[in-house]
């Protein structure tokens, strides 16, 4: 679509055809905005354009009516809506006002290039396209002020282009040129440069007396008319022309006695930062998008928060690209964080620093632009502009021809330039940071301390300027290393401790937060209560009392205050960089009751549901004397809303996950149909969108492995604002989940929190669950002496309490410590079987069969092998007769198949070992999963199927280790030990054997221990060690206890591992089971 407007405004398509737009509104409406083409017109301007006098009533709803109207005639042209303004898009040449404006600077630029004749084609170019006034069919009075530039702009064109002409050595017929300025000064009677420009025609024409003549009109015109004699240049020229003179000195643009040097190459680039560090794969980007194309600009635009570095790495860069841009390269500070400079300021004085004279720079943005355009033109020039505010202010410094290239560093992701490359620059790496560090300290200042190096850079959070400061605290002798992390340490003080001199991190952070709007800039006060994790922008919207936060998060994303973390399966979270985090918490006083949306009262939350642990009539979250201001009331209220909301959701997924473990509390069914954004209100107290509550109802699993961080942070956070009902709410909830998954080190930190604030609140039946959870993890980690000690206190407690279900629960893990890790098999049938009555007494047959499995394992410790069938087939048939979640019939299926193996059912074995580990893969439980693959590794080796038995095994090993399953990895890293002595391997299985022996007797397990030792006596003989071998088989054997049966079997298939690569002399199973060596399976 063309564009013309240097006259009456009309419209045509590329094929020339008129496009009709007869509504003087919409003509009106569509001249402002090509008048302000590329800049955002907001609607308060429209609508004074539009009735400047009284607009009606309904002038918004006809704004966008006509806006409408416009987009529909003009379907190839881009209307845009930016952050309430309008905005049309069109390209330079489909409006003749950018033409004009281009062709003008091309003209000008030429001439100060000494090349008239080309200025002339330029000038005559642009001054074409005028058909009269600008719009001459309309009146748009705030455009009168444009429209007199304009006009100036197009006089001032056509004298350049007369002095082109009249420099020109061969002059031709000046006829015509002479009879346009008559006409010229007629139109224009006091404009003294055209009179002496017809005076230097007349001359050059021969015609010295017309062209005194002329002097005398214009004289006699300026006399009557302003009482005034001509100026002095005007002046000189009479005098010059009645002496016989030369006359071409009154030609400004006239041909110089020599032509000006170039004052390209230019380099504007401040120096490079001293102790630039790291980011090698960034630079090598950067370098890469900015490498000079044949037919483009590229554009790459570096954003991040503030003191990320960014100035740094693109003035490195441009000083390593010098050779890459032998025209110069250009700097222009921007100053967009603090007083964003205006474009046509930018552009003056770049214009200024290309040797433009002050005279011929222009004063429109769209001059200007084309001007700067014009000088760059076909050269090859690096722009660097830093710390830029927004797109608009970029684009109007973009060059116009391929061969240069711009850098552009902002606050601001600069979304807006749909054209560039985008590169978010993060914080520095671990080494990075510590490198840094040692530059700016001295390396002798951290060498001798780089503990305490390391808790600075991470208190810095990483971040170069913080760092800067810190190194040059520790430089300058303001503090010790271990003084300045213990002071960074202090999150209340942190931002104070980060200053030097003029070098602040607070202020640097205090211009990114100012320039947000006041919604969102209130909202960043809140968000250090998400904890230091990603988080989704449900918890946002909660703190805020809203159904959504996408405005505020799009906003903060924009200026890099916060990062957006992309999951690979779809959607995006957040997270807030650490130090950014301390300044919300200090801003956190400034957000009022009022900033934030409150939804229900603040202090009569509902944030229970059916089956927690109760309805609560308060959510206890402020702390004493923290409700005295109205701010502290509008952050509890936005705490308040943010745990509810929690609650509320976790409590949604959890009741739909099946219950596997004795001590998660049974929950009844949950609503069906699920919740309802009502339902979801009325018991946080916070609007929640249906997509919000959708997510835990239809996929708990997978909502709590991406909010696992965020809950497992939420527990800390409620329980440092005193909110002590969330924190056992969210744990009753969280910990099953934190447990089936393996993520236990999750778990230990929730269990600590839990347990301090249980026995701050004197909840004793809290204390004791959590101090069952201490058992069991103290137990996965191999720590036995601390999950006695646990699991007594625990024990102890609900006894008193009276609590059979929770006695029950202590009871079955303690016979399984008893069983496998203290050689007291007799008192762990006695704790199962009692535990087993409990659990049926209180009406709970899911826990039994979850406690059948630990029956049956002291059984077979003690050789009780068919009542242990007895025992594993009876609740593996009961946990299918139920329909319980698979990982509750894994879990018998382990059993059954541990003991198959023992009575030396092995075919059977393998097909129950089988059966658990399908169950397990399908269902994703992990933890389980592991003495599955072992059960069915060693079946595999005793049925002959080595290879298949090692991939098993390595499989499970690599599981243990990653969960952190101690216990469970050094068991399977022996299995894996004894098939290399087969390999051929024997000293690094000596080695590996060695390290098992030593941990397993850290754990005290003597059988686990006596295994380690049989293998190892197979090791050492193999290796012509009799001595070694003797001593260890010796060893085993005082270790393992007689009625052990686990040592009966499992040992010998361990060792046909071993032998398998050997010349096939295996350990032989006589009838009974037995064979020359004893070995057990830990745990099963």
């Amino acid at each position: 679509m063309r564009f013309e407007v240097l006259g009456p405004m009309r419209v045509r398509t590329p094929a020339g055809a008129d496009v009709p737009i007869r509504s003087r509104h919409e003509r009106t409406l569509l001249a402002i905005l090509l008048f302000r083409v590329g800049q955002p017109v907001t609607a308060d301007q429209l609508v004074a354009t539009l009735w400047s006098e009284r607009p009606p009533a309904s002038y918004l709803s006809n704004l966008h009516t006509y806006l409408s109207r416009l987009r529909s005639r003009l379907p190839d042209v881009a209307i845009e809506q930016v952050n309430g303004a309008y905005r049309i898009q069109v390209e330079p040449d489909d409006l003749d006002l950018l033409i004009f404006q281009q062709e003008l600077a091309a003209g000008r630029a030429a001439l100060a290039e000494d090349d008239p004749a080309a200025a002339i084609v330029r000038f005559r170019r642009g001054l074409a396209l005028w058909r009269g006034e600008p719009l001459a069919d309309l009146s748009i009075d705030p455009l009168d002020p444009q429209f007199a530039q304009l006009s100036a702009e197009r006089l001032g064109a056509i004298e350049d282009c007369v002095d082109a002409e009249l420099t020109l050595a061969d002059s031709g017929d000046r006829s015509e040129l002479l009879a346009e300025l008559h006409g010229l000064v007629v139109e224009h009677p006091l404009r003294e440069r055209l009179h002496g420009q017809l005076m230097v025609a007349l001359c050059l024409a021969g015609r010295r007396a017309n062209a005194l003549a002329a002097y005398q009109s214009v004289r006699n015109v300026m006399i009557t008319e302003l009482g005034i004699e001509p100026g002095p240049e005007l002046r000189r020229l009479h005098q010059a022309i009645l002496r016989g003179e030369d006359v071409t000195f009154a030609i400004q643009s006239g041909r110089p006695a020599h032509r000006p040097q170039s004052v390209f190459p230019v380099c504007q680039l401040p120096p490079p930062v001293a102790g630039f560090v790291g980011r090698t794969e960034v630079v090598e980007q950067v370098v890469r998008l900015v490498t000079p194309r044949a037919n483009a600009v590229p554009l790459l635009a570096i954003s991040g928060p503030p003191g990320i570095g960014k100035s740094a790495l693109v003035v490195r860069v441009a000083h390593q690209l010098r050779t890459s841009f032998p025209d110069g390269q250009i700097f222009a500070q921007l100053t967009g964080a603090t007083a964003r400079r205006d474009p046509s300021a930018v552009l003056t004085d770049l214009l200024h620093s290309l040797g433009v004279p002050a005279a011929a720079v222009p004063q429109s943005l769209p001059a200007l632009t084309n001007a700067y355009r014009a000088r760059l033109a076909d050269r090859r020039v690096l722009v660097v502009l830093d710390d830029a505010a927004d797109p608009a202010q970029v684009r109007a410094l973009l060059p116009g021809t391929p061969g240069s290239a711009v850098l552009v560093t902002s606050r601001s992701r600069l979304s807006g330039l749909t054209d560039a490359a985008h590169l978010q620059l993060g914080p520095l790496t671990d080494d990075e940071a510590h490198q840094l560090l040692r530059q700016v300290a001295g390396p002798e200042q951290v060498a001798g301390e780089p503990g305490q190096a390391a808790r600075i850079a991470t208190a810095c959070g990483n971040l170069p300027l913080a760092l800067r400061i810190a190194g040059t605290r520790l430089a300058t002798r303001m503090s010790s290393v271990a003084t300045l992390a213990d002071r960074l340490d202090d999150q209340h003080r942190r931002l104070t401790e980060l200053a030097v001199s003029d070098q602040q991190v607070r202020a640097s952070l205090a211009l990114s937060v100012q320039a947000l709007t006041g919604p969102t800039r209130k909202a960043f006060g809140l968000l250090h209560l998400l904890g230091p994790v990603s988080f989704a922008g449900w918890a946002v919207a909660a703190l805020l009392g809203r159904p959504d936060a996408d405005r505020v998060l799009d906003e903060l994303v924009e200026a890099s205050l916060l990062e957006p973390v992309h999951l690979d399966g779809g959607g995006t979270r957040y997270r807030l960089h650490d130090l950014l985090r301390v300044y919300s918490a200090e801003l956190a006083g400034t957000v009022d009751a009022d900033d934030t949306d409150d939804v229900g009262r603040a202090n009569a939350l509902d944030v229970g549901r059916t089956g927690m642990v109760g309805r609560a009539n308060a959510l206890d979250v402020g702390r004493t004397g923290k409700l005295g201001r109205n701010s502290d009331v509008g952050r509890t209220a936005a705490l308040e809303r943010l745990l509810a909301t929690t609650v509320f959701l976790i409590g949604t997924a959890a009741a739909r996950l099946p219950r596997t473990l004795t001590w998660s509390r049974p929950t009844k069914s949950p609503p069906d149909p699920p919740l309802s954004a009502d339902t979801a209100r009325q018991s946080t107290g916070a609007p929640l969108p249906a997509e919000t509550t959708e997510q835990p109802a239809g996929d708990p699993l997978g909502w709590l492995d991406t909010e696992r961080a965020y809950l497992v942070a939420v527990v800390a956070t409620a329980e440092t604002e005193g909110a002590d009902r969330a924190v056992l709410q969210l744990t009753e909830q969280l910990a099953p989940y934190l447990w089936i998954g393996g993520h236990w080190a999750d778990l230990r930190s929730v269990q600590r929190v839990t347990r301090r604030v249980a026995a701050r609140t004197g909840n004793d039946r809290e204390t004791a669950r959590m101090d069952l959870v201490a058992g069991v993890l103290s137990l996965v980690a191999g720590d036995v002496t601390a999950a006695d000690g646990s699991l007594a206190a625990s024990r102890s407690a609900f006894e008193q309490l009276a609590d059979r279900h929770g006695l029950a629960c202590v009871l079955a893990d303690q016979a399984v410590l008893r069983s496998n890790y203290q050689d007291g098999a007799d008192e762990a049938v006695r704790m199962a079987r009692r535990a087993i009555e409990l659990f049926e007494a209180e009406g709970d047959p899911l826990a039994a069969i979850l406690t059948a499995p630990g029956l049956s394992a002291a059984l077979r410790k003690l050789g009780r092998l068919s009542e242990a069938l007895v025992i594993d087939q009876a609740a593996t048939g009961r946990a299918v007769q139920l329909d319980v979640a698979p990982v509750v019939v894994a879990r018998c299926l382990n059993a059954l198949a541990l003991t198959r193996l023992l009575i030396g059912q092995l075919p059977e074995a393998y097909t129950t070992a089988d059966r658990a580990v399908r169950l397990l893969r399908a269902s994703g439980e992990r933890y389980v999963l592991i003495p599955a693959l072992h059960h069915l590794a060693l079946a595999a080796a005793g049925l002959d199927r080595r290879e298949e038995a090692v991939r098993l095994l390595a499989e499970g090993h690599g599981i243990a280790v990653e969960l952190g399953d101690r216990i469970g990895a050094t068991g399977l890293e022996r299995d894996l030990a004894a098939s290399r002595i087969g390999d051929g391997q024997v000293d690094e299985a000596v080695a590996t054997l060695r390290r098992c022996l030593r941990t397993f007797r850290t754990m005290g397990s003597r059988s686990a221990q006596a295994t380690t030792l049989a293998v190892l006596a197979h090791a050492y003989g193999t290796l012509g060690d009799p001595v070694s071998a003797d001593t260890a088989r010796q060893q085993a054997t005082r270790l393992v206890a007689g009625r052990d049966s686990r040592a009966l079997v499992l040992s010998s298939l361990v060792l046909r591992l071993a032998a398998a690569a050997q010349s096939g002399r295996l350990p032989v199973l006589v009838g009974d089971g037995r064979s020359e060596t004893e070995n057990v399976i830990p745990r099963d």
